[in-house]
């Protein structure tokens, strides 16, 4: 449920309030104590969007804004992108379906499976599922909820700095690799940066409560934690400070066998079969 979300985000954002970041936890529309209706990814860019400029406009707030969260949380950041709210100057979102039909709905082109149908049965999300049948086709319902690969090479351009991340389990990989190579062809450079490690769904910054590790994902990445490594590009995007953290190799993969992290330039790798 929501309840057991906000627990998972809160370590998360307390460490960054830690590190002397106001940090804003905002309820999705229809999530109480939100209002509005629920519907499916409802309005998720125009509400980032005044969420982003009204936290722009606080006293706390020096006018640089930047987003952090995975999964829905991902796709409520890649939708708030594309509507470009002049004070957001930082993203990262973790394992993220950028493109909500063909990832979540409408994977590779079959009808929802038993996951999806089960959303029907979520309290607070039971309309899901009957939405997204309405549109079984990728019209323009769904073109509003999905980042194309147009709308990356435009923020690429823009200059907006992405820290995207995944894991080798999960099934948002390719959805969220694709958008770290779509924006690098398009000339993000140092701008943008891929992480894919050893887990499941959604364990960059914080690990979910349906899921059990030995050791908390966030933790095993090297060099850095995720929590540093989320520190860190913050700290470059936001406050200005040269921390080298976009000299490094833009790739940082987790290789299974020898168990070792290692950095690499592109992605998909260019020696690859």
């Amino acid at each position: 449920g929501y309840s057991g979300l906000d627990f998972s985000l809160r370590p998360d954002l307390r460490l960054l309030a830690a590190y002397g970041y106001p940090v804003v936890l905002a309820r999705l529309r229809g999530v109480q104590p939100s209002e509005g209706q629920a519907g499916l990814y409802e309005k998720y860019g125009q509400d980032g969007h005044d969420v982003i400029e009204w936290a722009a406009r606080q006293p706390f707030c020096d006018g640089r804004v930047g987003m952090v969260g995975a999964s829905l949380l991902g796709i409520s950041q890649w939708l708030a992108v594309k509507e470009r709210p002049p004070h957001l100057v930082v993203v990262i979102p973790d394992d993220s379906p950028n493109d909500t039909y063909r990832y979540l709905w409408y994977l590779g082109g079959m009808p929802p499976g038993p996951g999806r149908r089960a959303r029907a049965e979520v309290p607070g999300v039971e309309s899901e599922y009957g939405i997204a049948v309405s549109h079984p086709w990728f019209d323009d319902f769904w073109r509003e909820r999905t980042m194309l690969r147009e709308d990356f090479e435009a923020i690429a351009r823009a200059g907006l700095p992405a820290l995207t991340s995944a894991g080798w389990d999960s099934y948002m990989i390719e959805a969220t690799s694709r958008a770290f190579t779509w924006m690098r062809a398009a000339g993000a450079g140092s701008r943008v940066r891929l992480v894919i490690g050893p887990w499941r769904h959604a364990g960059m910054f914080h690990a979910s409560d349906n899921l059990t590790y030995d050791v908390t994902p966030s933790s095993m990445i090297r060099p850095h934690t995720g929590a540093e490594l989320q520190k860190l590009w913050l700290d470059r995007w936001l406050r200005g400070e040269p921390n080298g953290i976009d000299a490094e190799p833009p790739v940082q993969i987790f290789v299974q066998g020898p168990d070792q992290w290692r950095y690499e330039h592109d992605w998909p790798l260019p020696d690859e079969h």
